[in-house]
């Protein structure tokens, strides 16, 4: 995938007008559509699920009584003035506004509030209301249609006051929100960059996307009925991901050009690795936004995949628009400061700013305030894992209280028509007239089941009153309304819906259902919260599998699961307290403290998951990396966190800058998603990943990168540090081509450039004797910027062709993978300074494993293969074998190469070894040492047979002639027959001496002490021989005068 980016961020950023001409063209139609179509549908405020009993119910109602139930209905409110009643002397001002709306187009009927039929009056005369029903569903109502009736009743009855309250009700959205979002992410961005244009560029690109995916809604919303949350959420989420996105390909872009890089291939590079990870993060977002959908919930499906495809929005965006806005800012996207370095001091700026943390070194990561940070946490790692799980889990504790509900007009701004007629319908005629059940009683005997069940309702908790059931116009149903106690989101009211469909269950004769539209919110908020655990585990399930298959670990993804819950519940702890309790309500403007909004905790699930995998990504990997390449567990811990936290870190101030705005934007429904989202992003990534993370790593160390190998056969192994892009460039350093599967085009020698063909310097130090370096080596090292490069060659300096050789991090996990060419030459980029294993292998040749260590730049490690040789033979003594006899074969330099026993026939071998010249020793009991050079030749099977002997033992003491007493450290000197000293050695206490591994022959033995004395003695082949010798008297006697064999 990074190898695919890569190529088109180039192409992005060469070809940048055309890209640029072509996002234009895109928006001008998208605008096009959003405001040249004509409304056919209206915003939908309703929320429902087919299959619900309350929904199925509102069905059956229409078709049993063709009363409109599910018509969208619209209330007008009038209110007499204060000290007086509506009496005959303003009926007609109220008739008046009345006439004006039963002559709207759409409008099918419209109720008398003041009739003495059907009145509609509180009982101390002050306030009235009349029902309003719209031609149709509340989809089938247009926006034109609402303008209307709000011109209609835009103004009080006389003396009288007229508010109004809807299904259909429009929703003003203001912008003020999202102007706060940008502003904090401005300030963010110019703070990260040090550079003015940097930071607009940055979100004018992220605006590029949220327009893009926001007229794409507004057009759809023409013609297909569209939940009012749904722009809202998609631009909110819109805006906050395309900022970080493009921060992170901009960020990259900054590095490159400090390493010197031409801006083209800056842009591209940064395309083909921060944008490999925007993918990621991208893709994390959308799955988790698209698996909405199975909870099966359309409304919800709906907010979910718009949100999701806003997302994909800004990820392409960023693959392919910020590319160009880069080319088209070039270096301005630098601090001024910089802009006019050479890309000798850019390298030297990226070297500084991508520097590691050695152990010997960790104060590198004390530098900066993060730096401190990271200290602190791996200092103390008990105190801060505590301290941090602790206040998480403090503002997690009210979630256990936590209650939802659908939005009603008592949630609503206390400034809107449509929560003050909410009010002013509540003090006339109470809460329960503004939660009514409807039952619905159908079946052949509906009229007996009614007038059963009816008695069985009245006697229930919180009933307030029960309406004499109505029959159908052909008697098969009859219909019940119960007015609660309670309003439609209160506890109570939900509790007496259960109770009823309780005591009516089982009721032969006929169907009892409760339905109506509080009974359906009822059910709604039900479905979405048993809804709720099961898309927390798929989640969980998800991040599992997700994390184990990024970072091959078990502990990594089992504590970044845990790190997300523990964020979950901060964000609904939190809104639990400020929205249903009530806390810091003024500040927040909140009119109402109440229940969540139902769907709330299910898309506050979907978004922080996809967040906080984000954040988990890009600072785990950084130190997986740094862990992998070599380093201890802390300073892999730090050397990473100094790498990505700040990018995490700004990221989260972006995103939840973006995320307050919403919070604060007096709309509840909006806000307590904004509130949510803004806590457990704060609480993710400056907790849980900048302390529960490093805390963890550092506690667990190694142990956090253990896999079972059985799972490590199974799960794929991801290329998300883009180290195929890296052998590319490293291949396009070397003037080759790519082939399928990453393997570099190569070129005989014949074929290469005259400066490779030509020997035109000689090998360095290091380098296999007869091979010269080459130009082509040293341009690889000049232009590779982390990496191994080098040349192989068999035993005799010829080159090598075709050898594999795979790089692994200490762990056994592969980081790179090449082959030698025609001459030898390799080239393996790396991303990441480290100490890596260099493995080597070819056809007839043994293999190697080299340890090779590469800093900040690209390092030269020549490789020489040679072909496996062996070295056999018999020890033998005379004819007889010579079995168990222990061999040792060392090289020249006097090293144990290996060493093994003889067979029982006396037979030895010496396999897989190195053609060279080698020393071979024989020792075997009763026999005389041996050691024989030898030279073994290049793939060859080297035969050596070698004769023992046994060895002869001279012992003997050397006494005084005066008294015939041991001489103690006499001197006794061995002489062979041609006079050549072979021992010397002198006597112990009591005057003995010995001689061993002798050969049988004729020696003189000299004793000095007193006047010295020589003496012949003969000693047998590999026989035992006792003599005496008398010092002092020159007197001579043999102990023994015949040889005894040992």
């Amino acid at each position: 995938m990074a190898t695919l980016l890569y190529r088109l961020g180039r192409f992005s950023a060469r070809r940048h007008w055309q890209v640029l001409a072509v996002w234009a063209v895109l928006l001008a139609v998208l605008a096009s559509l959003a405001f040249g179509l004509k409304q056919t549908a209206a915003q939908d405020t309703s929320f429902s699920i087919p299959g619900t009993q309350a929904s199925d119910g509102l069905d059956l109602l229409e078709q049993k009584f063709s009363s409109g139930a599910n018509d969208a209905t619209a209330t007008i409110v009038f209110q007499a003035p204060a000290g007086q009643t509506l009496t005959a002397a303003n009926a007609t001002a109220v008739e008046d506004l009345l006439g004006r709306v039963r002559g709207l187009d759409g409008i099918a009927s419209v109720s008398d509030p003041l009739s003495q039929q059907t009145p509609m009056v509180s009982r101390d005369q002050r306030i009235a209301a009349a029902t309003v029903t719209f031609d149709g569903t509340v989809g089938d109502v247009t926006t034109e249609q609402v303008d209307a009736l709000t011109a209609a009743t835009d103004h009080d009855a006389g003396d009288v006051r007229v508010e109004v309250t809807s299904q259909v009700q429009r929703t003003e959205a203001g912008h003020t929100s999202e102007a706060i979002g940008v502003a904090v992410a401005f300030l963010v961005l110019v703070l990260t960059y040090g550079a003015l244009a940097a930071a607009g560029a940055n979100l004018l690109t992220a605006g590029l996307g949220v327009g893009a995916g926001f007229l794409g809604i507004m057009a759809l919303g023409k013609v297909v009925s569209l939940s009012t949350t749904t722009p809202a959420l998609a631009g909110m989420l819109g805006l906050a991901v395309g900022i970080d996105y493009a921060l992170f390909v901009f960020a990259r872009t900054r590095t490159e050009l400090r390493r010197g890089e031409e801006l083209d291939q800056a842009i591209a590079k940064a395309t083909g690795t921060a944008g490999t990870a925007v993918v990621f993060a991208g893709t994390t977002v959308i799955i988790a936004l698209a698996g909405l959908s199975v909870v099966n919930i359309p409304f919800l499906t709906q907010m979910g995949l718009a949100a999701a495809a806003t997302v994909a929005i800004a990820v392409v965006v960023a693959l392919t628009a910020v590319p160009a806005f880069l080319k088209v800012l070039g270096l301005k996207v630098l601090p001024k400061k910089e802009r006019r370095r050479d890309p000798a001091g850019l390298r030297a700026v990226a070297d500084s700013d991508d520097s590691l943390v050695d152990g010997a070194t960790a104060d590198l990561a004390g530098r900066g305030f993060l730096g401190r940070w990271a200290r602190a946490v791996t200092r103390h790692p008990v105190v801060a894992l505590l301290i941090a799980v602790v206040a998480v889990g403090v503002i997690a504790v009210p979630v256990a209280s936590m209650r939802t509900a659908l939005p009603s007009a008592e949630n609503a701004d206390p400034a809107t028509s449509q929560r003050q007629a909410y009010d002013l319908l509540v003090e006339g005629f109470g809460p329960g007239s503004q939660s009514t059940l409807v039952v619905l009683v159908d079946g052949p005997e509906a009229a007996s089941v009614a007038a059963e069940v009816g008695p069985r309702i009245q006697a229930l908790p919180d009933v307030v009153a029960v309406t004499p059931a109505i029959p159908s116009r052909d008697g098969s149903a009859q219909l019940i309304t119960v007015v609660p106690g309670s309003g439609p989101t209160d506890e109570r009211t939900s509790t007496l819906v259960r109770a009823i469909r309780s005591a009516t269950d089982g009721t032969r004769g006929a169907e009892v259902l409760v339905t109506g539209q509080t009974a359906l919110d009822i059910d709604v908020t039900d479905a979405l919260n048993g809804a709720l655990p099961i898309y927390i585990a798929l989640i969980v399930v998800l991040a599992l599998l997700l994390l184990i298959m990024l970072f091959r670990s078990l502990a990594v993804p089992l504590l970044a699961t845990v790190g997300f819950l523990l964020s979950l519940g901060a964000a609904l702890g939190s809104v639990v307290a400020i929205y249903q309790w009530g806390w810091l309500s003024d500040v927040f403007q909140i009119a109402q403290p109440g229940p969540l909004l139902s769907f709330m905790p299910v898309l506050v699930v979907g978004i922080l998951f996809g967040l906080a995998m984000d954040y988990q990504m890009f600072l785990v990997s950084a130190i997986h990396e740094q862990h992998a390449h070599g380093r201890r567990p802390v300073d892999a811990v730090l050397a990473g966190f100094r790498r990505s936290a700040p990018v995490v870190v700004a990221a989260a101030l972006i995103m939840s800058g973006v995320f307050v705005g919403f919070a604060t934007s007096g709309d509840q429904i909006i806000g307590s998603i904004g509130m949510a989202l803004t806590v457990g992003v704060l609480a993710d990534a400056l907790v849980v990943r900048m302390v529960i993370m490093p805390a963890a790593l550092t506690l667990l160390g190694d142990a956090a990168w253990w896999m079972p190998r059985w799972m490590s056969r199974l799960v794929p192994n991801v290329d998300a540090e883009g180290q195929k892009l890296t052998e590319l460039l490293a291949q396009e350093a070397t003037g080759s081509a790519d082939l399928p599967g990453g393997r570099a085009e190569r070129r005989r020698p014949e074929e290469a450039a005259p400066e490779e063909a030509a020997p035109a310097e000689a090998a360095p130090a290091g380098a296999p004797h007869g091979v010269p370096a080459g130009q082509r080596v040293e341009r690889l090292l000049q232009d590779l910027d982390l990496g191994i490069v080098g040349i192989v060659t068999d035993g005799v300096g010829g080159a090598l062709p075709d050898a594999v050789l795979t790089v692994t991090d200490p762990t056994g996990r592969q980081v790179a993978r090449t082959h030698a060419d025609d001459v030898g030459f390799y080239a393996l980029p790396l991303s990441a300074g480290g100490t890596y294993v260099l493995i080597v292998a070819a056809t007839d040749a043994r293999p190697v494993a080299h340890l090779v260590a590469v800093s900040d730049r690209a390092v030269r490690h020549d490789v020489r293969l040679v072909g496996s040789c062996a070295l056999h033979g018999l020890l033998r003594n005379g004819s007889e074998p010579v079995p168990g006899a222990v061999l040792t074969l060392l090289d020249v330099q006097g090293q144990v190469v290996a060493s093994t026993r003889a067979g029982d026939d006396g037979r030895y071998r010496f396999g897989d070894l190195v053609a060279g010249s080698y020393v071979l020793s024989v020792l075997s009991e009763d026999h005389r040492p041996v050691a024989q050079n030898v030279e073994v030749g290049h793939g060859q099977e080297t035969e050596l047979d070698l004769e023992l002997s046994h060895g002869g033992r001279l012992v003997g003491t050397v006494n005084a002639a005066s008294d015939g007493r041991g001489v103690q450290e006499a001197s006794v000197t061995l002489v062979d027959g041609g006079g050549a000293v072979v021992d010397a050695t002198t006597t112990d206490l009591d005057g003995s001496f010995s001689f061993d591994d002798l050969s049988g022959g004729r020696y003189t033995l000299t004793a000095a002490g007193f006047p010295p004395v020589a003496t012949g003695v003969e000693v047998p082949e590999g026989g035992h021989r006792d003599v005496e010798v008398a010092l002092g008297d020159g007197a001579r006697r043999d102990a023994d005068e015949e040889p005894s064999r040992s």
